[in-house]
């Protein structure tokens, strides 16, 4: 390939690294989303665990407006202590509802800088038994998934062909044993 691709997010070219807030730049810790991985939040607060299923009534919306005006130090407000207690997962109530502070996010962007930011390259999905470029997803149930795929192969990607004709070999000998 002799042309470089462009980030459909922020419009650099392959090689170059993201503009700033780009959806699409990887976390150096995580590999994740940098956008959306949990990784300043472990950072700063050891504590933070990241829970689903919660009901979304848990908080008024004058908690809401509370926690986001507040300019107490973390966990030093009488009212943002008792927001927290109803489960703010590890987090004082001001970082929950509006993220990290200003100087924490300085302080994040240094440790992103200083691992090394990720420059934009277009891996392509392919499919690890045939090699087709990128394939059409499709579902499967975890456990036919780990019925069918050997355990070395189950994080890989397969085409729709190359998994059903697995399947049906595998289901073939299965029959003439």
């Amino acid at each position: 390939m002799t042309t470089r691709a462009r980030c459909a997010d922020c419009g650099v070219l392959e090689g170059e690294l993201h503009k700033k807030e780009c959806d699409r730049e990887r976390c150096p810790f995580c590999g994740g989303q940098l956008n959306g991985c949990e990784c300043a939040n472990r950072h700063f607060y050891p504590g933070y665990e990241r829970r689903f299923g919660h009901p979304s009534n848990r908080f008024s919306e004058a908690d809401r407006a509370h926690a986001k005006a507040c300019k107490l130090s973390d966990w030093t407000c009488p009212v943002c202590a008792e927001i927290e207690k109803r489960d703010t997962w590890g987090l004082p109530a001001s970082v929950y509802f509006q993220g990290l502070h200003d100087d924490q996010r300085v302080e994040w962007d240094r440790l992103v800088n200083k691992r090394g930011r990720i420059p934009f390259i277009v891996y392509p999905n392919m499919c690890c038994r045939c090699g087709m470029l990128w394939p059409g997803m499709f579902r499967v149930p975890d456990k036919e998934w780990e019925r069918y795929v050997e355990p070395a192969m189950q994080g890989q990607m397969l085409c729709q062909t190359c998994y059903d004709w697995i399947k049906r070999v595998i289901d073939e000998a299965a029959k003439g044993q």
